[in-house]
């Protein structure tokens, strides 16, 4: 049993040696964004995004950009030392000096519990499935966090936050146990690393795991691989609890002398450990591998390591920023690893399975991944200038002779002499091509040559002018042989020549690399892109099909089927109708690739510019990439920055936006291609450009963005991110705002209709009003016009006229003429208005009454000026006589000798003018006499026509004016009158 337990010791002692390669890895630091060299926390949310907490405040990062959170005054100055999730962008940042935040909604907040405190500054959290956040403080003490309550914990005494508020005490547990670390498992359960041994929070108790297999030995930290297994981290070991419970210990001289402080768990099941003495170190299967020298972490201090969702293990560190580690089987080998150069130029493969490689001044070989310089042993054409010239081609022939073609033309043998014969001093061979059955061939300027013995031969009809150059040689497995040259490929297919050149299909002339792949395809690498000679017909591949570079330098199949191609801007696999990407950012050395080997291990080895790279095929060729899911992070516009928006809403004149958005790809951010579409704007989508989009001046509306994403070999993102934009109309343009206006336009249509009928109603009354009263004046014009003084006068006229004899004839006449005025005064009554014709025909009957009474006392006359139609003018009924008969009566009558009264019609601009003038006594002495007058009657006919006449204006129906002056203001006896009507006609 001791032999047994000793030698499995001995095996779980094996160390592997110190790689001299270089782990391809990322190093982020301030110069990438990182907000600081120290990083203390990593923690990967629900959503994909890396959260570090650093000395200044909360980085977090999508791949390409890390958003710094130290601007915010809340977490200015502050070290983050724990971050965890309690939901779907809830994120909680505990500080070092006990300060507890909430970042949600984009909008960072502090958190003050509302019952109980935190103990002490918070180191670590935790949240398990009920939402509760499990924090321990640099006193080893427990805090749980529920609600926004804070609830103490203890080993002994378990947590007063369960619903009865009670928890059994742990039977058997010293009460001053320190807790090192805690953990939740996938399956909910929670576990306490502490010095006395493992604990677990299991159906309300606190219960001691492996009492007897750990043996009260300190437990520093807790990890849990894909089969469910437990890893402990402890002093001077490590320890995996399988699912059914068996303990299997891990040892080394390593981990004798240190304490297992952080411990994680890659997809390939390899188990990171961090210890103080010890540094950061891998175990894989049984062997234990340092990675402090391959990550350049000498005497840098590990804070946290983590493995995320993609697999990729992140590495915070004091000092030296963040590290991300892709591939543990991958490898980067350069000077400082023992190669002579780093400009690599050919790879072959040995006998022995070593790696020969080709630099830019000498020869190396790598055994184990240790490469070592070697001399070459120069031919007898070979001029020894004390150095060593370019090595363009390698290859190992069947006896296992290394043969290298130096850029001067010369052949080197390493592993024996060999004396060659050129066939000419001209011919100048650099080119080695070694067929499967060890026949060798070599090209260079003047053809294609092989080896016949100890001479160097032409090669069938391959045989070119000196200054053309062959590049690239291959035989395909049908015996068709390749060349490929300055000016395109010769193909030698039984004793048939035939040549391809750009006009055949290839995308540039100079063939650089040829080979055959699995299916029997011939590929040509050329200067402008790649060429697969498929059923007879050439299929091109540019940088316009996703082609990194169009220089490419190398070509080569593998065994899986997949044609590597390199370039001047990386390597590029074709792997089923895709172009997948390899790059400085994807581990390799460099980018500028020379030259391609796949050896019997599934590695393919890279060599460039830069150094030499070693890819496991496997392992670093993505499977099917699930499409990744976008998420919208910030919108940028002139009012400021609003993280992670779920709706927008702008003012009309504030709608400059950018929208930032990721898609979270930490392998190969780099291949993330986005596009988007603004609906209902756009009906297709569209790249972006980098990581946002910008709009301006957008309409008042609704938009809704929609991003997508694709990386690598993956589909576009099933379902894409959503923003939905609303930009607000102006205020004239708002519904209620148009709907307040039309209530008021109504209400105001309505105020207005119903004043209007008000005001046309009292208008009406008023007009009615003052129809009555014209038809009552009119009436009393009618009565003043046939007034009793009048009818008397006349009467009497005709009464004397009938009592004179000799009078009878003017009886008759003066008898017919009052007739047929009264009959004309009677028939016009009910009128409103009369031509001018028929108003003068009544004042002459008139006149001609008042003339025969009074004699020679009247004279009168009318006059009309020429071009006045009389019969089309119309004029108010009885507006004329009235001041006709104040004339005669108050003007002419009161003179013992008489006078003359003359009614003189004219017309100005439409006006009708008419004047009626008396040489009587005037208006001054006529109104003294009717005061002096003792008779009872008195004339009303001038007074009832001024009313009637300011009645007609209110109405409206005429336009009138009348104005009575004195006619001879100078004779103060007899000054006389002038009335002067104006009727618009």
């Amino acid at each position: 049993m001791f032999i047994a337990l000793l030698l499995a010791f001995v095996c779980c002692s094996v160390t592997l040696p110190l790689d001299a390669a270089q782990l391809p890895h990322r190093h982020y630091s301030i110069d990438d964004g990182l907000s600081h060299s120290n990083v203390f926390s990593i923690f990967q949310d629900r959503e994909g995004f890396i959260w570090l907490g650093t000395e200044l405040g909360v980085s977090r990062f999508e791949g390409l950009n890390f958003d710094n959170f130290e601007g915010l005054e809340e977490l200015s100055g502050g070290i983050a030392i724990a971050i965890t999730e309690t939901g779907q962008d809830n994120i909680l940042i505990f500080r070092y000096d006990g300060r507890l935040f909430r970042f949600a909604a984009g909008r960072l907040a502090e958190i003050k519990p509302r019952a109980g405190s935190i103990r002490s500054s918070i180191i670590e959290a935790r949240t398990d499935s009920s939402g509760r956040v499990w924090m321990r403080t640099n006193r080893s003490e427990v805090d749980v966090l529920q609600e926004d309550r804070v609830h103490n914990f203890s080993l002994l005494h378990g947590i007063n936050a369960l619903p009865n508020d009670t928890m059994a005490a742990v039977q058997s547990l010293d009460s001053g146990a320190a807790i090192n670390n805690l953990f939740v498992r996938r399956n909910g359960e929670i576990l306490f690393a502490t010095d006395r041994g493992l604990y677990a929070l299991r159906a309300n108790r606190v219960l001691q795991l492996f009492e007897e297999q750990i043996q009260g030995r300190g437990v520093y930290c807790i990890a849990e691989d894909k089969q469910d297994a437990l890893w402990l981290g402890m002093q001077g070991s490590v320890c995996r609890v399988a699912a059914s419970g068996e303990l299997h210990w891990y040892r080394n001289p390593l981990l004798r002398e240190t304490r297992i402080i952080k411990i994680a768990v890659d997809p390939d099941a390899n188990i990171w450990l961090v210890g103080p003495s010890m540094g950061l170190a891998v175990l894989r299967g049984d062997s234990l591998r340092s990675m402090t020298e391959q990550l350049g972490l000498d005497q840098v201090e590990v804070n946290d390591v983590r493995v995320c969702r993609e697999g990729l293990v992140w590495i915070a560190t004091f000092g030296a920023g963040l590290i991300c580690v892709q591939n543990l089987n991958n490898a980067n080998f350069t000077v400082d690893d023992g190669l002579s150069n780093n400009y690599i130029t050919s790879l072959a493969e040995g006998k022995d399975g070593s790696l020969w490689i080709g630099t830019h001044n000498g020869l190396c070989r790598l055994f184990n991944d240790v490469p070592r310089r070697v001399g070459l042993m120069p031919s007898q054409f070979a001029e020894v200038r004390g150095r060593f010239e370019r090595i363009e081609s390698l290859g190992v022939d069947s006896l296992g002779r290394v043969w290298s073609g130096l850029s001067g033309g010369t052949i080197n043998v390493l592993g024996g002499q060999v004396a060659l014969r050129k066939p000419s001093a001209e011919y100048v061979p650099y080119v080695l091509y070694v067929e499967r059955d060890g026949r060798i061939f070599f090209s260079g300027f003047g053809g294609v040559k092989y080896l016949a013995g100890d001479s160097i031969v032409d090669f069938d009809s391959l045989s070119l002018p000196l200054h053309q150059r062959v590049y690239a040689l291959c035989r395909q497995r049908s015996g068709a042989f390749w060349a490929g040259t300055d000016s395109g490929a010769i193909r030698l297919e039984e004793g048939i020549l035939r040549s391809f050149g750009i006009e055949d299909g290839l995308p540039g002339a100079r063939v650089l690399g040829i080979c055959e792949d699995k299916g029997g395809d011939i590929w040509l690498a050329t200067n402008k892109g790649v060429a697969c000679l498929r059923n007879e017909h050439w299929h091109a591949y540019t940088p316009a099909e996703g082609l990194s570079h169009a220089y490419c330098s190398a070509i080569l199949p593998d065994q899986r089927g997949n044609v590597w191609i390199g370039t001047l801007g990386g390597l590029d696999c074709y792997r089923g109708g895709e172009l997948i990407h390899f790059n400085r950012t994807r581990g390799l050395v460099g980018n500028e690739v020379r030259a391609l080997f796949a050896d019997q291990s599934d590695n393919l080895w890279v060599g460039a510019v830069q150094g030499l790279s070693k890819l496991h095929i496997e392992s670093s060729l993505p499977g099917a990439t699930a499409a990744p899911e976008v998420v919208i992070t910030e919108l940028r516009m002139p009012g400021g920055v609003l993280r992670r928006p779920r709706r927008l809403h702008l003012p009309y004149d504030s709608t400059n936006i950018d929208i930032r958005f990721a898609a979270l790809h930490f392998s190969h951010p780099e291949g993330l291609r986005f596009q988007y579409m603004l609906t209902p704007l756009d009906d297709e989508w569209r790249p972006a450009e980098g990581r946002n989009c910008s709009f301006s001046n957008l309409q008042p509306g609704s938009y809704e963005l929609l991003v997508r994403a694709q990386v690598d070999n993956s589909g576009w993102s099933p379902q894409p991110a959503s923003l939905r934009i609303d930009v607000n109309p102006p205020l004239w343009q708002m519904w209620w705002f148009r709907a307040l206006i039309a209530l008021l336009i109504v209400g105001g249509v309505y105020m207005l209709h119903r004043f209007r009928s008000n005001q046309l109603r009292r208008r009406e009354v008023e007009r009615l009003e003052l129809h009555g009263k014209i038809l009552e004046l009119e009436k009393r014009a009618l009565d003043s016009s046939i007034n009793p003084h009048f009818l008397f006068n006349a009467l009497n006229s005709i009464q004397f006229f009938f009592n004179r004899r000799d009078s009878l004839t003017q009886a008759n006449t003066y008898l017919a003429n009052f007739a047929r005025l009264i009959r004309m005064i009677l028939d016009d009554a009910h009128k409103k208005s009369i031509s001018l014709e028929e108003e003068l025909s009544r004042l002459r009957y008139y006149l001609d009454l008042e003339q025969m009474r009074l004699g020679k006392r009247l004279q009168w006359r009318i006059d009309v000026a020429a071009g006045i139609d009389a019969r089309a003018i119309r004029i108010p009924v009885l507006v004329i006589q009235p001041f006709v008969e104040n004339a005669v009566w108050h003007g002419i009558t009161p003179l013992k000798e008489g006078g003359t009264l003359q009614v003189k019609i004219s017309s100005e601009d439409s006006v009708l003018i008419i004047e009626v003038m008396d040489d009587g006594i005037g208006i001054a002495n006529s109104r003294a006499k009717q005061a002096r007058s003792s008779l009872k009657h008195q004339s009303r006919g001038m007074a009832i026509t001024r009313e009637r006449i300011a009645l007609l204006r209110q109405l409206k129906d005429v336009h009138l004016d009348v104005a009575i002056s004195d006619l001879d203001p100078a004779n103060t006896s007899r000054p006389g009158t002038r009335v002067c009507i104006r009727l618009k006609t």
